[in-house]
């Protein structure tokens, strides 16, 4: 009956039916197969099943080509997680006992990049792309790069990218590559994740952006994986180009990428900014400036993980005193991810939390993985946003004897037990908890109990 519909009606009554639902409709019926063929390939994930280049280019291959005029959303995804850390990328393999020289035709990238006059790509037969993901965590060779700023070249449409790579690949320290992506092109680009970024011409794609199109970036995820190896490798890039005398800035990311400056007044740097995600990213000693340049006052969903400074950062926006309109909340801060002098973890944690989740209501996610705090008072500034809050993950951190981090077991904690269950809103809970005491403790208000 369904395939007897107007097209339009159709789509609305599909429009709420899962993705495996509707190729098992498509399975059994011809007539609605050709109807949805442009929604089933309008969303595209390629996944590449081993960590390799010939595993991608398989996956490549096994893609139906002849569908890709429907695609806007294309997501390239590699099962990366194989892959030892400071070794080659996913993409990178040695031949013949030697490295592949950089350029190379036959090259482990060939078969995805270039097709027949090894001027084209295999995507360049999307007209319109809108969103695409480069989830390979590859390092960006020349190989790599030519692919990427070929699809930005064709794709102006484009309001999503997302990048996830390798920085520490043997490969490219190797070769010593400098190829840059291409980001100040893309005009209408709203949302900008990349996890991975490291090298100076990586930071500099993403500054050319900023200055560019900045004001009308929404979506902001940056992941530096380490705040202190980002900045050393930043800093040796940048004393061989400018001046191996030049005074350094105490904030590279803050000053040279945002472009903020410490003597000067605070201001909006993204005024479209709604949610931000930063991890191993510094606040140190641009608090102030970056208050302001984060649009805090207005953003959505806020999520800093591992970051220095976090808890000074925070103390800023409770004392100038703006409003907030946070509907997510994510703090992870874990000494041992950090290389620093100062241990952030005495940092009075406690008190900064507490007012910063008083100091505004409406929180639906709040997400906490922290070092040893007063979690009996913690409670007490969570229910602040009891009428909103929908779900709910914390994640204690006690520190050994030796000085190191381990998970706590807040459901053993007498201190945390009786706070909890004052919330009958909570949709989704979920706590560090030992394997003993989950079997002790019901909470009857929790719909989707999680440990």
């Amino acid at each position: 009956m369904l395939d007897r519909l107007p097209l339009e009606l159709l789509h609305m009554v599909l429009d709420h039916v899962t993705r495996r639902d509707l190729k098992n409709l498509c399975e059994v019926s011809k007539n609605i197969y050709v109807k949805m063929v442009p929604c089933l390939y309008e969303s595209l994930v390629i996944k590449a099943t081993y960590p390799s280049a010939q595993s991608v280019n398989d996956a490549i291959t096994r893609s139906n080509h002849s569908q890709l005029v429907h695609t806007k959303h294309l997501r390239l995804w590699g099962s990366y997680h194989e892959i030892e850390a400071y070794q080659f990328c996913s993409l990178h393999d040695f031949l013949d006992g030697r490295l592949q020289a950089p350029g190379d035709v036959d090259g482990p990238m060939s078969k995805l990049i270039l097709c027949g006059d090894q001027q084209t790509t295999t995507f360049d037969c999307i007209p319109i792309m809108t969103h695409n993901m480069w989830d390979l965590k590859t390092c960006f060779s020349e190989e790599v790069v030519l692919l990427i700023n070929r699809i930005l070249e064709t794709q102006e449409k484009l309001t999503t990218i997302s990048l996830l790579t390798d920085g520490d690949c043997i490969v490219t320290r190797i070769r010593h590559a400098s190829c840059a992506i291409n980001l100040a092109q893309l005009s209408e680009l709203q949302h900008l994740s990349w996890r991975g970024l490291k090298r100076y011409v990586d930071f500099e794609s993403v500054r050319q952006f900023i200055a560019a199109h900045g004001a009308q970036l929404k979506t902001l995820h940056l992941d530096l994986i380490g705040w202190d190896t980002a900045r050393l490798a930043w800093r040796q890039v940048f004393r061989k180009m400018v001046d191996k005398h030049a005074i350094l800035p105490q904030n590279f990311f803050a000053q040279c990428v945002l472009g903020l400056s410490l003597e000067e007044k605070p201001y909006t740097l993204l005024t479209a900014l709604q949610r931000l995600t930063l991890s191993q990213v510094s606040f140190i000693p641009m608090e102030v400036q970056l208050t302001g340049a984060l649009n805090v006052g207005q953003l959505q969903a806020l999520q800093l993980i591992n970051c220095p400074g976090t808890f000074r950062f925070l103390r800023q926006i409770v004392h100038s005193g703006m409003p907030l309109k946070l509907k997510l909340l994510e703090l992870t801060f874990n000494p041992e991810k950090l290389n620093q002098i100062t241990d952030e973890s005495q940092d009075n944690i406690t008190e900064t939390v507490k007012a910063f989740l008083e100091a505004f209501s409406g929180l639906i996610d709040l997400y906490l993985m922290l070092p040893t705090v007063s979690w009996d008072g913690m409670c007490q500034s969570m229910l602040h946003h009891k009428s909103t809050l929908r779900r709910l993950i914390t994640h204690g951190l006690w520190r050994t004897e030796v000085g190191f981090q381990q998970d706590g077991d807040l459901f053993g904690s007498p201190e945390f037990r009786p706070r909890i269950s004052h919330d009958p809103g909570l949709e989704f809970l979920g706590i560090s908890a030992s394997i003993s005491e989950m079997c002790t403790i019901t909470v009857p208000t929790i719909l989707f109990p999680h440990f």
